[in-house]
């Protein structure tokens, strides 16, 4: 039996996410956990014709229509947040207004944890690091953590998760060294 939009909707969603720290009175956020834009916002197949923001369906669900020319915003401030209580109808100009009165206008860092798409956390690459420095494998990582070998190999390298900490393999060689703090470094250095 076929199932329903509702059905597959709340089959890829997490309801223990985190809590706002801006706003915890708000609850748990209920996260997308398929597929996702840029920036980390969830998108569905709702129809057979193209992929919709997760939010929107969410809205759709929870309330009904929304009226043409109208946005759904988050006040929770987390792209992949589904729940309907954390959601709102807005303008364009809204949006932008929100996003300035948050202090996220001018910010597109998404690296590491800020990235909708990341499946780690910044202290899960540090012990990755640092147990493939101990001797553990690769490969061995890879599937303890549900990760391809290309992306182990990339963050044992520093060729991804750039900023966090742990020791890095010198390219080309078996070796390792310790990791700096990159936190302040500008794409010029």
């Amino acid at each position: 039996m076929k199932k329903t939009l509702e059905e597959r909707f709340w089959a890829k969603v997490d309801k223990n996410g985190p809590v706002p720290a801006h706003c915890p009175e708000l609850g748990n956020c209920w996260v997308w956990t398929n597929a996702k834009h840029d920036f980390g916002y969830g998108k569905i197949w709702a129809s057979a014709s193209y992929p919709e923001d997760a939010q929107r369906v969410s809205w759709k669900l929870a309330y009904g229509p929304i009226p043409p020319g109208m946005y759904v915003l988050h006040r929770c401030d987390n792209p992949p947040c589904v729940r309907p209580e954390h959601l709102f109808l807005g303008t364009h100009k809204e949006n932008m207004q929100d996003m300035t009165a948050k202090g996220r206008h001018g910010v597109f860092d998404r690296a590491g944890e800020k990235n909708g798409n990341a499946k780690l956390t910044e202290a899960q690459v540090v012990e990755i690091r640092e147990r493939a420095a101990a001797g553990e494998r690769g490969l061995t990582l890879a599937a303890e953590y549900g990760l391809h070998f290309n992306k182990i190999s990339a963050i044992l390298h520093g060729r991804s998760w750039v900023n966090a900490g742990g020791p890095i393999r010198k390219p080309g060689k078996r070796g390792y060294h310790e990791c700096t703090d990159y936190s302040s470094r500008t794409p010029d250095s």
